[in-house]
């Protein structure tokens, strides 16, 4: 489970504008007022035009019927169905620049792979939190992926 939120804005400011709605979610700002633990990784999907959906998961011991109703209409509790992604592992700062060159890196080895296709919009995840210096951070890219021919 995964509560979510449109943010319209540029790449670089989308998840910290998430961040307010989100947080406030979790550390209380529900019908219930239940705080929620935080959890990784946070993830950014869309462009710039249609802006950005960014997600926080849900820890594993709740339900979607046990998740309290966001107060504010904003965000949205939804589940997850599985699927398989290609990712691509790297350190380093949430750039936009640095995001596209592992982008790009992760078409070229699905490209080159013969096997898969992409089948959805690329995925950003952040696992650390912004106090944690750029050079240590652990981000992925994931891509919703198909069998070729399938």
């Amino acid at each position: 489970m995964i509560a979510t939120t449109h943010i319209k804005s540029e790449f670089k400011d989308a998840g910290n504008q998430a961040f307010r709605r989100l947080g406030g979610y979790i550390f209380g700002d529900n019908a219930q007022d239940q705080k929620i633990a935080m959890t990784a990784p946070v993830t950014q999907s869309g462009n710039s035009d249609d802006g950005y959906w960014v997600s926080f998961f849900m820890p594993a011991e709740h339900a979607l019927e046990s998740l309290p109703t966001p107060s504010n209409g904003t965000v949205e509790i939804r589940a997850l169905e599985g699927q398989t992604f290609a990712a691509v592992r790297y350190r380093g700062g949430w750039r936009e620049k640095l995001y596209q060159k592992h982008l790009d890196r992760l078409m070229t080895a699905l490209a080159e792979s013969g096997s898969w296709k992409p089948a959805g919009e690329p995925i950003w995840a952040r696992y650390n939190p912004p106090i944690t210096p750029s050079f240590l951070r652990t981000n992925e890219i994931l891509i919703p992926v198909e069998r070729l021919g399938s």
